[in-house]
């Protein structure tokens, strides 16, 4: 039986021919004349069954023990056996005013599954359920991409087999000209293998032992503050920044560099929202401030809100940015502008990219709510533009309930205000060289 793929691939085909299309299918498996039919051994439902995993939005759709919705386990299924006394079918069951309900998923569920359940990021503007392809970056399926996914399986086979020992060269796997730059600088063999391992992300800093494994805290243990990226490392972690004022090179614009992307004030009539997420050491509690001021620079509200979960800082960020315009537009303001310190995210709500897996219903529910405003604009900032927020999801984490701030403000909050506001005029230079 073959099915017209390529003009249903170049064209929208009407319900009444997809009906008939389908039933001829269905008089192929079952039908053995115009008024015989033949043994159902497989329902119609099976035989139809759309391929990939599903990804929560409201969750009517979503059977809680047969289809892969969470994230982050082998495969994608709930581990709990269920319990004959259970009723509960749909996701939507387990899901009370927009939030998880607690005491259903602790009476029904292991732990484990409690907590990678409450990871999964919901909708807040009635995202209908999807279907996500995780081999292609539209999480749409494609013949093309079950080539390239078996071809890449098949070629790790292979590799698994030769032991990987000969590796990729750098000129296959960057551009030419940076790597040559980098082979050619006249310092010891040992430095630039360190460069290689640098750019390559390949140093083992928390941030990629955790990309790795899942396990393990982000935070720098050092500081205990940031995430403890590479950057983080070697440059802008306290005790890095003490090391290199004792040791003997002058690293001139590296402070300027950092400091190169301030706090800068919105213009008039618009609202600047900035919103971080912090995490505990043990990545237990997840805080998120959202820190919003005028052309002057004055605090207009401030919130604050704690959970007990384990998530990833993708998403908590990207779920920041979700809280900041609800708090917005319950403000009824009309021309805002939100800056986040998660390049990433800035960059999939800006280029409209909304199939990303984790935050796909997050970043949704962003888009559906940005024709709230009259005037609504997403930018990026550095931490260091962003410490009002990121002081304040700091302080969240501590929180057992959500806060929120209005005329009156913390001192050490306004303090951190009027401090962003009075540097965010000043120049600061871009050079960056070393001196010996």
């Amino acid at each position: 039986m073959a099915l017209p793929t390529y003009t249903m691939s170049c064209f929208k085909l009407p319900k009444v021919l997809c009906k008939d299309i389908s039933k001829m299918i269905a008089t192929f498996w079952w039908g053995d004349g115009e008024n015989v039919r033949k043994m159902h051994w497989t329902s119609w439902n099976k035989m139809s069954q759309k391929s990939g995993d599903k990804r929560v939005g409201n969750g009517k759709t979503i059977d809680i023990w047969q289809d892969k919705w969470i994230q982050g386990t082998e495969d994608e299924r709930v581990k709990t056996r269920r319990d004959p006394r259970c009723t509960l079918r749909k996701v939507d069951e387990l899901i009370a005013d927009g939030v998880w309900n607690q005491e259903i998923l602790n009476h029904w569920f292991i732990a484990e599954d409690v907590q990678k359940i409450k990871a999964t990021p919901l909708s807040i503007t009635g995202c209908q359920d999807r279907l996500y392809w995780q081999y292609t970056k539209a999480a749409m399926f494609t013949v093309k991409s079950t080539y390239d996914a078996a071809m890449e399986t098949r070629q790790h086979q292979h590799m698994e087999r030769l032991k990987g020992d000969s590796g990729s060269t750098s000129y296959d796997q960057q551009n030419s000209k940076i790597w040559k730059s980098v082979w050619t600088l006249k310092m010891k063999h040992k430095l630039k293998h360190f460069i290689w391992r640098c750019l390559h992300r390949s140093l083992p800093v928390n941030e990629q032992i955790h990309k790795r494994t899942g396990k393990g805290s982000l935070l720098c243990r050092s500081c205990g503050e940031e995430v403890e990226t590479i950057e983080h490392m070697l440059f802008f972690c306290g005790n890095a920044e003490t090391t290199w004022k004792l040791a003997p090179l002058q690293w001139d614009g590296l402070k300027e560099l950092r400091e190169g992307e301030k706090w800068r004030p919105p213009t008039i009539g618009t609202i600047k929202i900035n919103s971080d997420a912090a995490f505990s050491q043990n990545m237990e509690r997840i805080g998120i401030g959202v820190v919003t001021r005028n052309a002057e620079g004055e605090l207009m509200k401030a919130w604050a809100r704690a959970e007990l979960k384990h998530s990833e800082p993708q998403v908590e960020e990207a779920v920041a940015i979700r809280m900041g315009m609800q708090m917005a537009w319950e403000a009824n303001w009309k021309a805002v502008e939100f800056q986040s310190d998660c390049k990433e995210v800035v960059d999939m709500i800006n280029k409209e990219d909304n199939q990303q897996t984790r935050i796909a219903i997050i970043l949704e529910d962003i888009a559906n709510m940005r024709c709230l405003f009259e005037q609504c604009t997403f930018s990026f900032v550095h931490r260091i533009g962003n410490g009002c927020a990121h002081s304040l999801a700091k302080f969240a984490v501590e929180l057992t309930k959500k806060v929120e701030w209005e005329v009156c403000f913390p001192m050490w909050l306004h303090e951190r205000a009027q401090n962003e506001y009075r540097g965010s005029n000043s120049n600061v230079s871009k050079s960056c060289s070393i001196k010996l």
